[in-house]
């Protein structure tokens, strides 16, 4: 890793500036873009090791299965379809919050019940229609 020491804080090349040397490139970053690129690898192992806990429940599909349904939501909003199906987990995070931001997103709950819950949840359901502020399907 290179070390480069600046005496100023007002250049853009104080924060982030691409060095050849002999055929190579360099990318140095100052803070706090540099502590960000530090997490990344942070960012990856987590990624890896929530592939590994999907696999061993057999569900190792639910990763690219959560981005690709961003990108085709996010893709139904736009005019041209701008982002792939393999959309990796950090873009549909970020598209995620952009849509909150700019209130294109209502979230919806997907709750995992047993068969022994289904009585339970038939009284909410009917508690729900009529309550005019609801909406039941």
């Amino acid at each position: 890793m290179t070390l480069r020491v600046t005496y100023t804080s007002n250049s853009l090349t104080d924060y982030v500036h691409l060095k050849r040397s002999n055929g190579r490139l360099t990318l140095e970053l100052g803070d706090p873009l540099f502590g960000v690129v530090r997490k990344a690898s942070n960012v990856y192992k987590l990624k890896k090791e929530l592939g590994e806990v999907l696999a061993a429940i057999g569900m190792e599909g639910l990763v690219s299965h959560f981005t690709s349904a961003i990108a085709e939501y996010v893709n139904g909003l736009l005019s041209v379809p701008a982002f792939s199906e393999t959309i990796g987990l950090g873009v549909a995070a970020y598209l995620l919050k952009k849509m909150h931001e700019a209130e294109m997103l209502m979230l919806g709950y997907i709750h995992q019940a047993s068969i022994d819950e289904l009585p339970s949840w038939k009284g909410l359901v009917d508690n729900a229609r009529t309550n005019s502020d609801l909406q039941v399907s």
